[in-house]
């Protein structure tokens, strides 16, 4: 709600005009004693016409200003968010503002006194409201515990200086306003993430780990640390299969065998055959546990403003890879969320017929358009059948189709069709690209036959540019090119949802 004091302004510029055009009438006329009425005519002409011009100047001005309280407002919500303490909305809102009064500074008496802060903020079920940004900046306490919703109420009064203060009689109209935002709450939302689970997502979190995975003699998966069910036949001693942490035999390969022990050789070892399993055990951080990490920190965010309106938002858990699966279809249960979060892992594989087919496959389109067809009730959030929607696809962008290029697969974009298809049912795609990293010792082939080469036979567009291409905007796409990136990624996609969820409410 807006408070407004200048409610005469029309009506007197069209008083003025009127007599501005009476005026104009009585120069025309020459009878004699048309002078003499007009100096009397003069005084209420000048008396309406100066009026006319300061409330109007005042009205302008209120504009303006009104205009600023709404930038002060949203920017204290949606800069600090619901991540940082109240001091930062305050202060941010109360700089806001001030900032848009020095630009307009003329023709405005206005003291910091004159602007107040309302914060209100509500944990769970219960709100407080806190003036904290008056002309003393109120301190208020240091401790923090994060709101489930905000609300910054900016209201400010000054005084508009006239130009006939003379003739008016006074020095200064007064004109006031105030805007609200409410952050964090309103609205009904649902939010699905999609998870690349392929193996091609097992590789190293960071350059340290990609080269230390790629040193380890009984792992060696510098492409990807695939096969959790056996992929790849690995050979090894009875010794090392069963002391996999021992040092010599993370050193010398899975064949070691200490002097004066009796080792039998074991042709399909099931230790070493599971890559992904020895990554694990010997404490390297993949993509896809960068991945897991991220979302659990997204719930994190989010879980309280879950929890005080649970039927404002639901949130789903869908993986993709050979197969599509819903390990948690949409719910209003953060903690049910929260579990199907941590069970995120690369998708078993088998060298073995019938399964023979799932050898880590990408199947990017066929993940994309059983998403879409799982959905309903997308809307604008004005009502629980009408929800605003997001998508949130992470991946490395290759998506398989058997093909003949190296090991029965070829790699190719096919999957933005499918991209297409979401963004036209009214859901924001979100796409972060957990990068492929460029492999420089390639003995197999696999990185340049299956990855490096793909812009060269997409028309020269790279991975980047189809991930780029698949979201709704730039703004909802994201690269990263480690794991500790995927996180700021997932950071940047939280606050993205956060701001849209924002509300003006005058």
């Amino acid at each position: 709600m807006r408070v407004c004091t200048l409610t005469l302004s029309r009506a007197l510029t069209r008083a003025a005009e009127a007599m501005r055009l009476r005026l104009r009438r009585a120069l025309a006329d020459r009878r004699g004693n048309v002078m003499m009425i007009m100096a009397f005519a003069l005084i209420p002409m000048t008396f309406a016409t100066g009026m006319a011009v300061d409330y109007s100047r005042a009205a302008r001005l209120q504009t303006k200003l009104n205009a600023a309280a709404d930038a002060a407002s949203l920017a204290a919500v949606t800069k600090p968010m619901l991540d940082q303490p109240l001091q930062a909305a305050c202060n941010i809102a109360r700089q806001t503002f001030l900032n848009a009064v020095q630009q307009r500074s003329g023709g405005l008496t206005l003291s910091p006194a004159d602007v107040i802060i309302t914060v209100a903020e509500a944990y769970g079920t219960a709100t407080t409201t806190t003036t904290a940004c008056a002309s003393s900046l109120v301190p208020v306490p240091s401790s923090f515990t994060k709101p489930t919703s905000r609300i910054v109420t900016v209201t400010y009064t000054g005084q508009s200086r006239n130009a006939f203060a003379g003739v008016l009689g006074k020095a200064t109209i007064a004109i006031g306003g105030s805007a609200k935002v409410r952050a964090g709450l309103g609205g009904y939302y649902q939010i699905v993430f999609l998870v690349d689970v392929s193996n091609s997502m097992a590789i190293g979190g960071t350059p340290a780990a990609i080269a230390g995975l790629g040193g380890e003699r009984t792992i060696q998966c510098a492409f990807a640390c695939h096969d959790p069910n056996g992929l790849i036949a690995v050979g090894a001693s009875s010794y090392c299969n069963a002391n996999p942490l021992d040092a010599n035999c993370r050193r010398q390969g899975s064949w070691y065998c200490p002097s004066g022990v009796a080792c039998n050789w074991l042709a399909n070892s099931p230790v070493y055959s599971d890559r992904r399993g020895l990554a694990k055990l010997y404490g390297y951080k993949l993509k896809i546990d960068y991945i897991r990490d991220a979302l659990n920190s997204f719930m994190a965010k989010l879980q309280p403003t879950m929890d005080a309106k649970p039927m404002n938002y639901s949130v789903g858990l869908y993986t993709f890879g050979s197969t599509f699966a819903q390990l948690q279809p949409l719910t209003n249960s953060s903690p049910a969320i929260q579990r199907a979060i941590n069970t995120v892992d690369i998708e078993v594989a088998s060298r073995y017929l019938p399964a023979y087919a799932n050898q880590g496959w990408t199947f990017t389109s066929a993940g994309l358009q059983s998403t879409l067809d799982s959905l309903t009730n997308i809307g604008d959030g004005s009502a629980p059948d009408r929800r605003k929607t997001y998508v949130i696809l992470l991946s490395d962008g290759v998506e398989d189709d058997v093909g003949q290029l190296m090991y029965n697969r070829g790699t190719y974009y096919n999957y933005l069709q499918k991209c297409q298809a979401i963004k036209n049912a009214n859901v924001t795609l979100f796409s972060i690209e957990a990068s492929y990293p460029a492999i420089t010792d390639d003995t197999d082939g696999q990185y340049t036959t299956l990855v490096g080469n793909l812009p060269s036979r997409n028309n020269g567009m790279t991975i980047q540019q189809a991930m780029q291409q698949c979201a709704s905007s730039p703004d909802r796409f994201f690269s990263a090119d480690d794991g500790p990136g995927i996180q700021t990624a997932v950071d940047h996609v939280f606050t993205s949802i956060n701001v849209d969820t924002t509300r003006l409410t005058h």
